[in-house]
């Protein structure tokens, strides 16, 4: 059995919840110690994973290794990227 420590970053082995991306541009990207996964509900925009960079639209899912640079952004034309987004540990 493993047991999870606070520098795991994720204390009960998963958190999860919805970000809605409003912006246009880029934030400053996210890096966890854990891996990160994405399922896009509403909403067209364009994604940035390390060096690689692609289209979100409703359905996609994604999963950003422990480590990877990420950051997810609207079109300008599209509503707000709606996301569930989920932290465990790998």
């Amino acid at each position: 059995m493993m047991y999870l420590r606070r520098k795991t970053a994720v204390l009960w082995a998963v958190r999860r919840d919805l970000h809605f991306y409003r912006q246009t541009e880029y934030k400053k990207p996210g890096v966890h110690n854990d891996q990160e996964g994405f399922l896009v509900l509403e909403g067209h925009g364009k994604a940035k994973f390390g060096n690689e960079k692609f289209d979100v639209y409703p359905g996609l899912a994604m999963i950003a290794p422990a480590g990877t640079p990420h950051s997810i952004k609207k079109d300008e034309d599209s509503c707000d990227v709606k996301v569930f987004w989920f932290h465990s540990a790998v």
